[in-house]
């Protein structure tokens, strides 16, 4: 088998796997700003660019001062107009979000994202082995002194002089197991063989509110919530994520959003967003990466049918579940390997 057809090994450098990651040319493209950039500079980079976090640095080569997210910004901002119901704010709450976008649009990134300046933030370098990689963009890094628990989906990848040389998401390494004909027989593997469970899923009903769910994922370690027609149905209807409730919850618009239902801002499920259990590794990994951006999802509920047509949820599969398989799966097979020689 060719090695560019073989599956990346744990232990191969990133640059062997990605070689972008070693050129000059394409630190030339990598987007980044300064703190003292303005906000309305970090929403023109997410508007304008199909990315989803975005490194501060002083100066590139240079020291990596934060990593801003769209999770993050959605926290930290009021919603876009288009997302707010019209009929739920009176032309006085209209006034003070719009000053609250006026006010906020001239500050720069360190003062309004003060809080992610602090303690130190996760990267990756060139010379890194995927296996850490993906350690670091599966698990959640918590930073109890700050008060913060992150989940980084991209992370910036600096060589050995510190110069920003890409960015590598979870979605490259996708790409690379999908290219790779070595990775056959784990994208074969069903997607029943590595989702979690709807049994062991924490799930809320569609006349559930926004707050009720915030408080979940502020409390707990999931980043994903399935949105049942009723509570105790195996009927699901929809499902939402961290960002779609960063969007919602901003302190201007708590009394405005209180009773707002998660039926009213859910993501609704079709066939083309959900897989089924008898689905291959493969063919959730093909959803993750043709789902395009900014809907591309981090997880996909797996159902099947009743007689009535509806979705009945059998489990979820996150990106995070497909990294640690994979990681697993690549690490049993090395043990084989060496045992065999």
């Amino acid at each position: 088998m060719p090695a560019n057809d073989e599956c990346p090994q744990l232990n191969s450098a990133l640059v062997d796997i990605f070689p972008e990651l070693g050129s000059p040319s394409n630190a030339k493209k990598m987007k980044w700003l300064k703190p003292n950039s303005r906000v309305a500079k970090l929403h023109a980079t997410f508007k304008q660019f199909p990315i989803r976090h975005v490194p501060i640095l002083e100066t590139n080569p240079g020291e990596l001062k934060a990593l801003i997210s769209r999770v993050d910004y959605a926290a930290m901002m009021t919603p876009p107009t288009e997302k707010i119901p019209i009929d739920r704010l009176s032309e006085e709450e209209w006034r003070d979000v719009n000053d609250f976008i006026k006010d906020t649009a001239g500050k720069p990134i360190s003062e309004v994202f003060e809080r992610f300046f602090r303690g130190e933030t996760q990267k990756l370098f060139s010379t890194d082995r995927l296996k850490d990689a993906i350690k670091k963009l599966s698990e959640i890094q918590v930073d109890g002194q700050n008060n913060i628990n992150r989940r980084y989906r991209t992370l910036p990848v600096f060589d050995d002089n510190e110069l920003l040389v890409g960015m590598l998401s979870y979605t490259n390494i996708f790409r690379a197991i999908q290219a790779r004909q070595g990775c056959e027989k784990f994208r074969n593997k069903t997607v029943r063989e590595i989702y979690k469970e709807a049994e062991k899923l924490t799930t809320l009903s569609a006349d559930k509110t926004m707050l009720e769910a915030a408080m979940l994922l502020d409390e707990c370690v999931f980043t994903h919530i399935p949105i049942m027609k009723a509570e105790g149905s195996r009927i699901v209807t929809g499902i939402v994520d961290d960002l779609t409730i960063a969007t919602y919850q901003h302190p201007l618009l708590l009394d405005c959003f209180e009773e707002l239902s998660l039926d009213d801002i859910k993501t609704s499920i079709t066939d083309e967003n959900t897989v089924k259990p008898t689905d291959s590794v493969g063919d959730v990994i093909e959803k993750f990466l043709t789902i395009t951006y900014p809907e591309r999802p981090t997880a996909i509920l797996a159902c099947t049918k009743d007689n009535n047509g509806e979705f009945v949820l059998q489990g979820i599969v996150s990106y995070t579940d497909i990294l640690k398989k994979f990681s697993s799966w690549r690490d049993g097979n090395n043990q084989i390997q060496n045992q065999e020689e």
